[in-house]
């Protein structure tokens, strides 16, 4: 509607004042917003190299995940997902783009095959190879929305790899921890075992003392010196 209160004189648009709409028109005749329409037009046009397109519309691609799996009664794969959302039921694709990727997923689904089975990758690998891994804007090409359903991300990775290396380093560090205060422990253990020992030397030697004052009738005590008057 605004394109064509824009592009079209004859268009009747009562909603829009004259003076709005001349306004519109000399805005979109600078060249500045004239190379941005040129660039927008490209884009929704596509080519190999532009961003890709797809056949849901407006509906976001973890929406057409949810209905898939309704469909089909099993979470979908990401690359069903893919297919669903970039062909048409006689396997023709939005663009050569799609098409690539596509192909792509099929000659490695085929070179993982010649592989010995303890050495296959899953599918959802090969498929997310094929798309070429996540972008450095933290996307997977055409799962759009979806692609954290399917897969995680790097930076998560590297996230729960620093989290387990942190626990590790705490686990590490109490069990050290542990192991000083049992030692402690029986350090503390084996000292007041040796001032018990100590303890009853002392007494020993005390009573010692006591029988030989006694026997001797020493006095421990010693005499009050008074003066004389």
């Amino acid at each position: 509607m605004v394109s064509k209160v824009r592009n079209q004189p004859d268009y009747n648009a009562e909603w829009c004042p004259p003076t709005v709409r001349e306004e519109m028109i000399r805005i979109m005749e600078e060249e500045e917003n004239k190379k941005k329409s040129n660039q927008c037009s490209k884009n929704r046009n596509g080519n190999g190299d532009q961003k890709i397109h797809h056949r849901q519309g407006s509906i976001s691609t973890e929406e057409v995940r949810l209905k898939l799996a309704k469909k089909l009664g099993r979470p979908p794969t990401p690359s069903e997902v893919y297919f669903e959302t970039h062909a048409d039921s006689g396997g023709r694709f939005v663009n050569a783009k799609a098409e690539a990727v596509w192909n792509d997923y099929k000659n490695r689904k085929d070179a993982n095959l010649q592989c010995e089975v303890e050495n296959r990758r899953t599918d959802d690998e090969l498929f997310l190879e094929a798309t070429g891994g996540w972008s450095d804007k933290g996307r997977i090409f055409g799962l759009g929305a979806a692609a954290d359903s399917f897969y995680e991300r790097p930076e998560d990775r590297r996230t729960k790899k620093s989290r387990l290396n942190y626990a590790m380093e705490q686990k590490k560090e109490l069990d050290e921890t542990k192991e000083n205060l049992a030692q402690t422990q029986e350090n503390l253990a084996e000292t007041q075992t040796k001032l018990a020992e100590t303890q009853k030397q002392l007494e020993a030697l005390h009573e010692q003392v006591r029988l030989i004052v006694q026997a001797n009738n020493l006095s421990v005590t010693p005499p009050t010196s008074t003066s004389s008057p």
